[in-house]
């Protein structure tokens, strides 16, 4: 499977919690719909969440928020590390040159580095809430403190307009305007948009799943093909569906059997479409 900005999964639990279905798959000429299941334990504890006394009453929460298990996703540590350009960017050297040359450090001149340090490190946080909030990466978490049945949800957009997040344990923190208080989110996970295997016989929009023919799978190959070379403006269809040997000039006669298929695909100009997706690596 080849994956931009994905990665790992959960692990499995027997106690299962079904939730309201949701039309997230096309295959073939039918829709699949899938019902949500949300296992009690379908993640792995983050060391915060150990600590958790089980005589304490658990919270209730509003469901107002996707539900998503997001396998593939990443997790906000590894994303954000790759993010800022990896475990040796210019930003993790500063840090680890502060660390090392601590000892030998006036208070004022320690004082001096951590402002920087800190100044530059808000800026990438800034960059990356920046790139969520244009809707180029899908992210999820679970709601802090736990509740009786914790599940994996997506994480609004607005909250990450003026989020407070950390890295390094995972978790971030954010106002909700829909319930009025502050939400925190643990156990965040971070993908691209979009996602493909090998032969683009299977791919994905933020989470919902397209399985597509071989003629389907050519034209969405080549659009990804432009989008990484950033012709972000799309394609000519007429020219592009000639270059693959396909008859008909027009995109749509391509996916009569997939009813969702503008959300992988969109109109950029009269006969001009591109995929929709963005967030194609960091």
């Amino acid at each position: 499977m080849s994956i931009l900005g994905c990665g790992g999964a959960g692990t499995a639990s027997e106690s299962m919690v079904l939730r309201p279905p949701r039309i997230v798959n096309v295959i073939g000429t039918c829709t699949v719909i899938v019902v949500w299941s949300v296992a009690s334990k379908a993640f792995t504890p983050h060391s915060l969440l150990k600590r958790v006394s089980s005589s304490k009453p658990k919270p209730l929460y509003p469901l107002w928020s996707e539900f998503c298990a997001h396998e593939h996703g990443k997790p906000l540590s590894e994303t954000f590390i790759k993010w800022q350009g990896g475990v040796d960017s210019a930003l993790e050297m500063r840090r680890r040159a502060i660390v090392s040359a601590e000892p030998y450090l006036s208070v004022a001149e320690r004082k001096r580095a951590l402002s920087q340090y800190g100044a530059a490190l808000r800026e990438k946080k800034n960059g990356f809430a920046e790139l969520i909030v244009k809707d180029y990466y899908y992210t999820t978490g679970i709601r802090w403190p736990l509740a009786e049945h914790p599940v994996r949800e997506n994480i609004p957009l607005e909250l990450w307009i003026d989020l407070k997040y950390f890295p390094e344990q995972n978790k971030a923190r954010g106002w909700s305007g829909l319930e009025e208080r502050y939400v925190t989110y643990v156990e965040i996970r971070v993908s691209a948009k979009f996602v493909h295997n090998a032969d683009y016989s299977r791919v994905a929009i933020r989470n919902l799943w397209f399985r597509l023919n071989k003629t389907q799978a050519q034209i969405i190959c080549r659009l990804h093909q432009a989008l990484l070379q950033e012709e972000h403006e799309g394609l000519i269809a007429k020219r592009f569906l000639y270059e693959l040997g396909l008859g008909s000039a027009d995109i749509s006669d391509y996916f009569r059997d997939q009813p969702q298929w503008r959300e992988l695909v969109v109109q950029t100009g009269p006969g001009q479409y591109r995929l929709n997706a963005y967030g194609l690596g960091f």
